[in-house]
């Protein structure tokens, strides 16, 4: 008997090694796959010269911040005004897509997608949305407006999106005083910390 219980203890340490082992691989799969993102499509961008790059900061990836969120189509197609961060182009102009519903420490939140006018017209990029955000990082861990996730209408499936805030950028503002960056809505405002994406640019902005 004691040989069995002995037998039995053994497998199941084995099994909850195993277990761990496979999430550790994963998270550290999941890691390598944000650094490659933000290295490609964040810390790339042209405002920002070849010897400020190192000026880029990210959270540490976390999957607490990638969820799965709700998609609710909004069927009301009117055209509304966002204001920017600039005096040359005070709006730009954007079609509500859809809210998405989501859940961070069994807190459940809501943003709207945006489409962009300009883009709906456009072949290569009518697929594309706009999610802006503003959290309670803004202002001292990540840029003082706020940030943005680009997202593709391919991406959501059944009535369910992925929102991965690990994927969450500065726009161009953050960088320089010469653009003319869209502000995130009043509706887009969540009251809680996301700690994951992109992080204040470490250089003062340009102008």
């Amino acid at each position: 008997m004691k040989k069995i219980l002995l037998f039995a203890t053994f497998i199941l340490l084995f099994v909850n090694c195993f277990a761990q082992q496979k999430a550790v691989r994963r998270a550290s799969s999941y890691s390598i796959e944000i650094k490659k993102f933000q290295k490609k499509y964040v810390a790339t961008h042209d405002v920002v010269s070849a010897k400020n790059k190192k000026y880029f900061k990210f959270y540490p990836p976390s999957s607490k911040y990638n969820v799965l969120a709700t998609f609710t189509k909004i069927i009301d197609t009117t055209i509304i005004a966002i204001k920017t961060s600039g005096k040359k182009i005070p709006e730009k102009y954007f079609i509500r897509y859809g809210k998405l519903t989501f859940t961070i420490d069994s807190t459940e939140y809501q943003l709207t997608l945006f489409q962009s006018k300009d883009l709906l017209n456009n072949t290569e990029y009518k697929d594309y949305l706009f999610l802006p955000f503003s959290d309670k990082t803004n202002g001292h861990a990540t840029y003082g407006t706020g940030r943005y996730i680009d997202l593709l209408t391919t991406a959501i499936e059944e009535g369910k999106c992925t929102l991965d805030f690990n994927k969450a950028y500065n726009p161009y503002c953050a960088y320089s005083n010469d653009y003319n960056c869209p502000i995130p809505p009043k509706e887009n405002r969540l009251a809680v910390a996301i700690s994951a994406g992109e992080m204040n640019f470490a250089k003062s902005i340009t102008h």
